[in-house]
This record gives structure tokens, C-alpha cells and sequence, in this order.
């Protein structure tokens, strides 16, 4: 149960932010543009990693909560290290 609550807000999110990267993207002009070498024919949209990231932050963030609750025992300084790799991705 708990990992369906987080699957799907992970799920809801990442749809939800999909379109303002897709918008956002065309703003900052972040697009993949058409060659010869390329398979797409019109200009792509290159933020989508903002999106899933977004989704992976709201289910981690979420799950935190669940397990406060729950009175699980997290690994604080595992999870903060994987959220800090995951804004450095993010950033390349």
C-alpha cells in the first residue's frame, strides 16, 4: 500500500509537470532541433528530466512522511546523499 501511494504520486506529478517543461522549454529555447542525423522532423523539447525530477522529489519527499508516521527508521544521511547525486544529475 505504501508503495502504491508513492508510485502514484510519483506517477500524478511527473504528468502534472510534464506540459510546463514542455512550455518552458520553447520559452528558454532549450529545444533539440532537426539534422540529418536525427530522427525527429520537428524541434523537441529537452526538459523533460525537470518533470521526472519533480515526480522523484514529490515521492521521496512523500514517502519521508509515510515513514515518520509509520515510525520506520530511514537512513537520513543515504537519503540525502541520493538527493543531492540526483540535483547534480538534474544540473548536467
Amino acid at each position: 500500500m505504501i508503495y502504491s501511494i508513492i508510485f502514484i504520486t510519483a506517477l500524478f506529478v511527473t504528468l502534472f509537470t510534464v506540459p510546463f517543461a514542455k512550455r518552458a522549454a520553447f520559452l528558454l529555447n532549450a529545444l533539440d532541433k532537426p539534422s540529418e542525423r536525427k530522427v525527429h522532423k520537428i524541434p523537441m523539447a529537452r526538459l523533460g528530466g525537470v518533470a521526472i525530477f519533480a515526480g522523484f522529489f514529490c515521492a521521496v519527499f512523500i514517502g519521508i512522511i509515510i515513514a515518520a508516521f509509520k515510525g520506520m527508521n530511514i537512513n537520513y544521511l543515504a537519503l540525502f546523499g541520493i538527493m543531492i547525486g540526483s540535483v547534480f544529475i538534474l544540473i548536467l
